[in-house]
């Protein structure tokens, strides 16, 4: 917003007033305003693109919104109602098949909510079958579910597209898992808590990939 715009702004808010275009006379309001951006604002404030005095009057109570990354629990539940919202919109009965979410579930999702969305939009609109696979992920299966052999069964390229899938997955997950496991100390209830999984989830996932010894 530019700043012309924040002092015009800041005023509603503080007088709690505005004029219509072509308008003579100041309209009274009584609003709650909420406000939502994915910058950092103290250091718009510093950098002089965010009038302080408007960061203020916003910024009674904050409420910092996590990335969808560190709440993967929150996954599943999104996906479900994004696959329903998209199939009453297309006419169409979609469901999604475990290994897809499971790739979901592993992805990083940069873009967050809003990546997710679009990703189960693409995929409710541009799946042949009636249920989600893990190739019917756009980008999604290119980067996680990539051309890559390295840790899979040497006769892997023998396998039919659910196994070669649920193989790849399984070499994703325990990489994930042994990955929080390091950064976490080997701490369990911390990594569980990072992969949005139950401490007892996580133990039983450690002893069918073979990482009990080193967690």
């Amino acid at each position: 917003m530019p700043l012309d715009m924040q002092v015009k702004l800041l005023r509603a808010l503080q007088e709690r007033t505005f004029e219509r275009v072509g308008g003579v006379k100041p309209v009274q309001v009584d609003v709650r305003l909420i406000a939502s951006t994915n910058r950092n604002l103290e250091e718009e404030v510093r950098q002089g693109t965010f009038r302080q005095d408007l960061f203020y009057r916003l910024n009674v109570i904050p409420i910092q919104l996590p990335p969808l990354r560190t709440r993967k629990q929150d996954i599943p539940l999104l996906v479900e109602h994004f696959i329903g919202r998209f199939n009453d919109r297309l006419d169409r009965e979609v469901s999604i098949s475990q290994e897809a979410l499971d790739a979901l579930i592993t992805w990083n999702w940069p873009g967050n909510i809003r990546e997710l969305e679009n990703v189960m939009e693409r995929s409710v609109l541009l799946c042949d079958s009636q249920c989600i696979q893990p190739s019917d992920l756009p980008e999604i299966g290119e980067n996680i579910l990539g051309e890559s052999t390295e840790g899979l069964p040497s006769d892997v390229e023998e396998l039919g597209l659910k196994e070669y899938v649920r193989a790849h997955t399984a070499m994703l997950e325990r990489a994930r898992i042994q990955k929080v496991l390091e950064a976490e100390e080997n701490n369990v209830t911390r990594a569980a808590k990072q992969l949005g999984i139950s401490r007892k989830s996580l133990q039983t996932k450690m002893k069918e990939y073979g990482l009990r010894n080193e967690a």
